[in-house]
């Protein structure tokens, strides 16, 4: 294999030749492959329940306020039990 470097001017030379090429290309060019291509998506109906459902939890908070504070008055009353069977499964299920 044989690398030749021809300078910087040559590379340059190249480069108007193929612009010269393309605008050529573009003058010749019929008017309906003139006009400007826009890029098109199209989206399933799959994908357009899969919005709808981000959009409706989007409206829902993330933090069930109603039953934050029912908890807080719970246990700043002191009638807060706590949910013992629920914690032990819990608990073991993270160590099993």
């Amino acid at each position: 294999m044989r690398i030749e470097n021809h300078g910087p001017e040559y590379d340059k030379s190249i480069r108007l030749d193929v612009t010269s090429d393309l605008d050529e290309a573009r003058r010749n060019a019929p008017a309906a492959a003139k006009r400007e291509v826009r890029d098109q998506a199209s989206f399933s109906e799959q994908a357009r329940l899969l919005s709808q459902a981000h959009a409706a939890l989007d409206e829902v908070p993330e933090v069930r306020e109603a039953r934050v504070a029912a908890l807080q008055a719970e246990i700043e009353g002191g009638t807060y039990k706590v949910p013992v069977e629920a914690l032990t499964r819990h608990l073991i299920s993270k160590v099993a």
